[in-house]
């Protein structure tokens, strides 16, 4: 259900690095159109809205948004995605159990989400991928062909 988004993030993505074409921006419109088929007009409404923001972002027109917590919260995004609902769950089922209350669980919960996507990031995913280049780095350098 999420592959419009996941195929038009790609799809950003090279037009960041890559620069606009006729056959990314095709491929965004028909991500549109593949999110309203299978959710609806409303859904592809909201898949307009995002996919303009992003545009518009990419044209450099939201720079005033870009500060220490919003750099912060792009670093470790991708570790807060896979991490947050399953462990999300099972602290609030925890807490509730423990029996604190609603107001009180949200914030903890959100807190120790992005607690422990900083750590996941930070202490093993920039580390690790830090190594990886450096190995993928010394494997692709050229060697010298003996004469």
């Amino acid at each position: 259900p999420y592959t419009p988004f996941f195929v038009s993030g790609i799809v950003f993505y090279l037009i960041h690095t890559r620069g606009p074409s006729i056959l990314r921006i095709l491929i965004i419109l028909a991500a549109i159109a593949t999110e309203g088929w299978m959710n609806g007009l409303f859904a592809a409404s909201v898949a307009t809205l995002i996919f303009t923001i992003f545009a518009v972002a990419l044209c450099g027109c939201l720079w005033f948004t870009v500060s220490p917590v919003t750099l912060w919260l792009g670093n470790i995004s991708y570790a807060l995605y896979l991490s947050h609902r399953n462990t999300g769950y099972l602290t609030l089922d925890a807490l509730h159990a423990a029996g604190l209350s609603p107001t009180l669980i949200l914030p903890l919960v959100i807190a120790g989400a992005m607690i422990l996507a900083t750590g996941l990031t930070y202490l093993l995913e920039k580390p690790i991928l830090r190594y990886l280049r450096a190995w993928y780095r010394r494997r692709t350098i050229a060697k010298p062909v003996p004469v």
